[in-house]
């Protein structure tokens, strides 16, 4: 039988896991829902997601905003540009639970630690928006920023 390494530290992501991450909650009551449906569409027609990812990935606004009039016009890119600057209201809070979760394991004595896919534009907003969870992590690695 082997020996077993104890579990010192625990990596929590962000959107989805930590933060309820909605970009509808940015958009709706803004936008016609007609245009936001679209925008928010799994098929993503618009390209929101893959100038998000391009974002996450380390580029960024100013760069990639000449892509996004050039490949869906000014009205999307508008939009877009909205998004990010209101990013803060598409995160209207933590999930359920994660602030105890983190605060008691923190208690218990583990290391408890941030990962995300998130551009270094807009990572900011969760700890203005949530201070606590710098206070409960000891760390996070932003793929913007990476």
């Amino acid at each position: 039988m082997s020996e077993q390494t104890p579990i010192t530290d625990v990596v929590f992501d962000f959107c989805g896991v930590l933060l309820d991450w909605q970009t509808r909650a940015c958009l709706e009551g803004v936008l016609p829902q007609v245009f936001v449906d679209r925008i928010c569409a799994d098929d993503d027609p618009c390209g929101f997601f893959h100038y998000e990812d391009r974002m996450d990935a380390g580029e960024d606004f100013a760069d990639i905003y000449p892509d996004v009039v050039r490949e869906h016009g000014k009205e999307v890119a508008q939009v877009f540009r909205y998004y990010i600057e209101h990013y803060g209201d598409a995160l209207p809070r933590m999930l359920p639970g994660m602030e105890r979760l983190l605060g008691d394991l923190n208690a218990a004595g583990y290391r408890v630690w941030g990962l995300t896919n998130w551009s270094h534009e807009t990572f900011h907003i969760a700890f203005e928006k949530y201070p606590q969870l710098e206070r409960l992590l000891r760390g996070t690695v932003v793929s913007g920023v990476e």
